[in-house]
């Protein structure tokens, strides 16, 4: 079961999100945690997937397992509004995980039914027309999905061989596909991450060594950085790097659930010591940072469903307690935005 979470903090300009088979949740977050939960969505669907705001915050994207796949809601200091109207032209699967490019003028989807990926413009007005299908299309079924810090390219990964696609993005769509990176060896790739400065991609894997790291450019790929030097100790479910770019947080499938690591021009630093209290949880399924980098949340499975840790340059710090009304169902995905003014 899947769970979407939000939660915004006390000046009402910060918003994280969280998924669940039962659709969405909002709650208030500030310093000293969780706060009151916002009302639900109205007749909000049922299996709910991954889930992403537009950069101005002020709308949150789901996905869903179920037919039209995505849903777009309004978001503001009152919580959740009216749903926008569906895409006329939908995909033909299972949306887990969106992406929104920079600008908030596109917003693209992995298929984890069929191959392939599909995008569409958006606007203040909701979806447009949707983009032609790349000409090349990826060779495996695509479970994440990320724009380039720049909004100039498009990753996609999932399950098969070669697991990653990477194109070229523009105001047309999507444009060339990369080469693959060399030396890719993942046939089950579980997240994606570009640093800040878009000079670096980070990836998720269910099998040793676990996460990888290539360079990149307007090129595409370049080299691989050297693998950390203590790995993953289990399957990654997803990954996200902090605001500053310093930091690589990983959601792990067994405990202890969550981990992280330093990360700068020369790759990954030494893996940071676990959370005095690791979650309650079982599989760690999406970490990420709040807006000013002082906050560390997980979306699992098992109560409470979401865990938030405090984070510095020294790595965990104290467990926040769980909010006083927990979500309904497992978390599966989470996300942090800073709402417009």
């Amino acid at each position: 079961m899947l769970w979407n979470f939000f939660a915004v903090p006390s000046a009402l300009n910060n918003v994280v999100a969280h998924t669940s088979y039962y659709g969405v949740t909002a709650y208030a977050w500030s310093a000293s945690g969780f706060g009151t939960k916002y009302a639900d969505i109205p007749s909000c669907p049922v299996s709910s997937r991954g889930v992403s705001f537009t950069p101005s915050g002020n709308t949150a994207i789901v996905g869903n397992s179920n037919s039209p796949y995505i849903y777009a809601y309004p978001w503001s200091a009152s919580g959740f509004g009216t749903k926008y109207a569906d895409p006329s032209l939908l995909t033909t699967g299972m949306s887990i995980n969106m992406a929104i490019n920079p600008a908030g003028t596109a917003i693209a989807m992995g298929n984890m039914t069929d191959v392939g990926v599909a995008a569409y413009p958006w606007s203040a007005s909701g979806f447009g027309t949707k983009y032609a299908a790349p000409a090349t299309l990826p060779a495996a079924q695509t479970k994440f999905i990320k724009f380039s810090p720049g909004g100039d390219a498009v990753i996609a990964n999932g399950w098969g061989s070669p697991s990653v696609s990477a194109y070229a993005w523009s105001a047309s769509g999507f444009g060339t596909k990369y080469a693959a990176p060399s030396g890719w060896t993942a046939e089950n790739s579980t997240g994606i991450a570009f640093t800040p400065s878009g000079t670096s991609v980070i990836f998720g894997n269910n099998a040793a060594p676990c996460l990888f790291a290539y360079a990149w450019s307007a090129g595409g790929f370049g080299v691989r950085y050297s693998d950390a030097t203590t790995p993953p100790s289990t399957n990654i479910n997803d990954i996200a790097i902090n605001p500053a770019g310093d930091t690589i947080a990983l959601a792990m499938y067994d405990s202890p659930y969550i981990c992280a690591y330093p990360w700068s021009t020369g790759g990954f630093g030494t893996r940071y010591a676990n959370p005095a209290t690791t979650p309650t949880a079982s599989s760690g399924q999406s970490p990420v940072f709040s807006t000013d980098g002082k906050s560390l949340l997980l979306a699992h499975y098992g109560t409470p469903f979401i865990t938030a840790y405090a984070w510095s340059a020294s790595g965990f710090g104290t467990k926040y307690a769980a909010p006083a009304t927990l979500p309904a169902a497992n978390g599966m995905g989470i996300t942090v935005s800073l709402l417009a003014a």
